[in-house]
């Protein structure tokens, strides 16, 4: 008998590890100097009140939102401004709180896995990123619009996340 219910409990636990969330994995890329350097001409010159991470990304915390953080593996709501640091119109600009776009950000963009963190719900911040913390040349992170191989340029304002 507790044999019977020993192989019915670990088939429920198989059964049910394939419904889980994909594994969340911790970021671990180094952004060459090269993209550091270029990247820290551009901040320099448009905003010098964003302060360097050792990630290798620029970012400036206009509001830190409340004291609980999402972790680099939540699912978040977000109004965003996104575009390539060498062009003036955004290749994406949601509209305010009524509309916030759902991230899942396991599976986003590296720098905004390391930068959304920083702030709460209700926080608002810039960030720069090189183009190894953008997309990079990996087409599998999310989402496609993002263009490749660009420094990115962003504001973000965290509305919620679970």
């Amino acid at each position: 008998m507790l044999k019977r219910i020993f192989v019915a409990l670990m088939a429920c636990v198989s059964l049910s590890s394939c419904f889980k969330k994909d594994v969340c994995e911790e970021v671990n890329v180094t952004v060459p100097e090269s993209e550091i350097t270029a990247l820290r001409a551009y901040v320099e010159s448009v905003n010098t009140n964003a302060v360097y991470d050792e990630r290798g990304f620029f970012y400036q915390i206009v509001k830190p939102g409340t004291p609980n953080h999402p972790g680099i593996c939540s699912d978040m709501y977000a109004n965003f401004e996104g575009r390539a640091y060498d062009r003036d119109d955004y290749f994406v600009k949601t509209n305010n709180n009524s509309s916030a776009m759902y991230h899942d950000l396991s599976k986003y963009i590296y720098g905004w896995r390391y930068a959304l963190p920083m702030i709460g719900m209700g926080g608002e911040m810039k960030l720069y990123l090189p183009p190894t913390l953008g997309k990079g040349n990996n087409t599998k992170l999310e989402p496609s619009y993002v263009p490749a191989d660009k420094a990115l340029v962003y504001t973000i304002r965290l509305v919620k996340y679970n």
